[in-house]
């Protein structure tokens, strides 16, 4: 049962280890519409300020595209999330601690009021994008793919964010249980675009969004809940 479970857990790790490689070298570009879709649509579940932030209106039909300050963002995802896969090759322990300082990191960039609500859509959303480009890119490739094959990414995908997310978690709330790394293999801060902070400056102390609360939609809420708890210790045991 045990060694099932390992070759299981295994899988995922190499799931998404594999659908990064592939869509990189199909397209780099891919990556960031894959990154951008997750992030917009994680977007409208969250408070207005995280769209001000950026200066987007407040729907999926912007032209991002235009925007050099959310690219940048994008960018700095992806350069993060291939820190975790195509470096570190979703090594439990690099997603844990490189997360984790990433976490704490975030502190100091809210004000009071603008906490990480964004962080669980965004767990939930860029698994389903990532999977969908690579079958989008499968498919262009000629190569066959069935629908079983979508759904066994995306939960590769879906394990891999919870952990990140978890970590974050635990660094943004000071969770003393977790050892922070003395150093960290990357100076700035890509997560923090996150939630539309573009300066990344370790020696930097408060960064203040400029965005107004709106008066109709509350700031927190979505909060991040226990149903990612699972799947990332799940994907702890890919060691």
């Amino acid at each position: 049962m045990g060694n099932q479970s390992a070759r299981q857990l295994s899988t995922h790790r190499k799931h998404v280890v594999h659908t990064w490689n592939t869509i990189n070298s199909h397209d780099p570009q891919l990556l960031n519409d894959a990154i951008s879709e997750a992030w917009l649509k994680s977007a409208e579940l969250t408070p207005t300020w995280v769209w001000a932030l950026v200066d987007l209106p407040e729907t999926m039909h912007a032209t991002y595209k235009e925007n050099a300050q959310f690219l940048n963002i994008i960018n700095q995802v992806r350069d993060f999330l291939n820190i975790l896969i195509k470096v570190h090759k979703c090594d439990p322990e690099m997603i844990k601690t490189l997360s984790f300082r990433l976490g704490a990191r975030h502190r100091h960039y809210m004000n009071e009021g603008n906490d990480n609500c964004y962080w669980a859509p965004f767990a939930q959303q860029l698994p389903i994008a990532m999977s969908k480009m690579y079958m989008r890119v499968v498919t262009e490739d000629s190569k066959a793919a069935e629908k079983s094959e979508e759904e066994e990414v995306c939960e590769s995908w879906r394990q891999f964010s919870c952990m990140l997310i978890e970590s974050m978690k635990r660094g943004y709330e000071g969770c003393a249980s977790e050892k922070t790394p003395l150093r960290l293999s990357i100076t700035k801060s890509p997560m923090c675009a996150l939630l539309g902070s573009t300066e990344s400056n370790s020696t930097t102390t408060t960064t203040q969004p400029s965005s107004p609360i709106t008066p109709y939609r509350r700031r927190s809420m979505f909060r991040a809940g226990g149903h990612l708890q699972r799947n990332s210790q799940d994907f702890t045991a890919l060691r």
